[in-house]
């Protein structure tokens, strides 16, 4: 079952990644796409700092939440959904 839309969360510099959640049906699942990730949907070697973050989730949302879901999908931890670099292919 596909997961739905939830929230943004927010970029944690320490960990390098943008939080976000995501619902399945009732349950949230919360979600993590690591800096070189995201830099790999601007094809960009160099990166955006910290603040430009998530409006670099807002603008690929549709894409990232949908390999959230394929993750999800094909995960056996059901916990938290992580993508990395290699997961992120265009889509």
């Amino acid at each position: 079952m596909p997961l739905t839309r939830g929230a943004p969360i927010g970029y944690d510099a320490q960990r390098m990644v943008f939080r976000f959640s995501m619902m399945d049906g009732n349950r949230v699942v919360f979600c993590e796409i690591s800096k070189a990730a995201m830099d790999r949907f601007l094809n960009s070697r160099r990166g955006v700092g910290a603040v430009e973050r998530a409006a670099t989730f807002i603008q690929f949302r549709d894409a990232i939440e949908r390999i959230a879901s394929d993750i999800w999908d094909t995960s056996r931890d059901k916990h938290l959904v992580r993508i990395f670099y290699k997961q992120s292919r265009r889509h």
